[in-house]
Order: C-alpha cells, then sequence, then structure tokens
C-alpha cells in the first residue's frame, strides 16, 4: 500500500521590505513569553515580487496600549482609537502593509521572521511623529 506526502514548499522569504496584506487573525491564546497575557496570531501574505503569495506568520501581545506592538500596528493602519472603546480586530483583515523580513538561524537552518509591520508609504494613517 502507497502511503503519499506531499513536500511542503519552504521557501526562504528574502530579507527586506515586502508588500504583504493581513489574510488571517488567529484566536487569542496564552503568551508564550508571558502567563498572563494573551497573544494573537496575524498571518501577512506577501502581494507582489519575486514571494508573492508566500505567508509569514507574527504573534502580538493582544494588547492595544500605545506601548504594545499590536496597539501600535492599530494605529499605523486604522487611526487613533477611542479611551475605553472596544476594537474589532477583524477591522485589520485585508489590510495593505509593509513587512520587514529578517532571517534567524534555526536547528534546521535559517528561517525569515517578521521584524516590523507599518502601513505602507502614502497611507492616510502614518505613526505619529512621522
Amino acid at each position: 500500500m502507497s502511503v503519499y506526502v506531499e513536500v511542503p514548499n519552504e521557501t526562504l522569504i528574502g530579507r527586506g521590505e515586502h508588500q504583504a496584506k493581513i489574510v488571517t487573525i488567529g484566536k487569542p491564546e496564552q503568551s508564550k513569553f508571558d502567563e498572563s497575557k494573551q497573544s494573537v496570531k496575524l498571518t501577512f501574505e506577501i502581494t507582489a515580487g519575486k514571494f508573492e503569495g508566500e505567508r509569514l506568520t507574527k504573534h502580538f501581545t493582544l494588547s492595544l496600549s500605545s506601548k504594545a506592538a499590536l496597539g501600535q500596528l492599530y494605529r499605523r493602519l486604522m487611526g487613533e482609537p477611542k479611551p475605553g472603546e472596544r476594537v474589532d480586530l477583524e477591522e485589520l483583515l485585508g489590510q495593505e502593509v509593509s513587512i520587514i523580513v529578517t532571517h534567524k538561524a534555526g536547528d534546521d537552518g535559517d528561517y525569515a521572521v517578521i521584524q516590523d509591520v507599518f502601513a505602507p508609504e502614502g497611507s492616510n494613517h502614518a505613526p505619529n511623529g512621522a
């Protein structure tokens, strides 16, 4: 009896800036780094260039404080939320972004990680001070 398994495409996405969009937002889960906090995983799909269609994920602590990475990303893309407002992260789905990709060394070789995410140039919501 034959058993077939498809070999995954393990493309190492190049370092640097890539145009992408947010395609999925995971369910909140306990943070791997701080058991007292929750995190959420966002998946980004590259939309142009050599790596178009490739996907990368990044975990964010579930916080919209101005110092939290998710809070900064939300402000960059959607503007300043009102104090006390309940924000639906689903609003981020489909948002066009620029991601900065770096490489890290792992046991099985180098892998790509998202270092930063920001609104693409010309966006209506530039970071404060920009």
